[in-house]
């Protein structure tokens, strides 16, 4: 086994490990919106996404780790996008159904290969978040809507993400 497989594979058990014991490991599905800056803040079309999260703390308090992998519906088909968001989230404490908001930051990367030339662009974004956890011990399905604000590039505007999976 090479050290790069060896690394990969520890690293993913630690991360199993620990939040088995911190809070959580889910799965999720997202629907990225870029909002377009031209149009007032108008949607200028959608893309669906796929991801992991990890969650490390409290039952109040608690780090967010997140990775998610956008399937980009365009006139680009070479075109890859993906994000890798720390976030810290605060839950309300509540019976039944339990409200969140947070923030943090997240890290953007666009890039374009194709057979004459590879490009890529990576751009950090501040986060805004809010959310609803179902459940009880166990297995615990979320919805959350993000806002993620970024510099002053223009290749990447600023965006919703509507996300859903399920924690266990």
């Amino acid at each position: 086994m090479t050290v790069k497989r060896l690394l990969i594979f520890a690293a993913i058990t630690l991360c199993f490990s620990l939040s088995a014991h911190a809070g959580g490991f889910g799965l999720q599905l997202d629907y990225n919106n870029f909002v377009n800056d031209s149009n007032l803040g108008a949607f200028s079309g959608g893309d669906l996404g796929i991801g992991a999260r990890s969650e490390f703390g409290t039952s109040h308090l608690a780090l967010v780790l997140s990775f998610d992998w956008y399937f980009i519906n365009g006139e680009i088909k070479d075109l890859k996008f993906y994000e890798l968001n720390a976030n810290l989230q605060f839950t309300f404490p509540t019976e039944g159904f339990k409200p969140y908001i947070g923030g943090g930051v997240g890290l953007a990367r666009a890039s374009l290969g194709t057979n004459f030339f590879d490009e890529s662009e990576n751009e950090t974004g501040v986060n805004i978040l809010g959310g609803l956890k179902f459940g009880g011990a166990g297995i615990n399905p979320f919805v959350e809507i993000r806002y993620t604000m970024y510099g002053s590039t223009k290749a990447f505007d600023n965006r919703v993400v509507l996300t859903g999976g399920i924690l266990f």
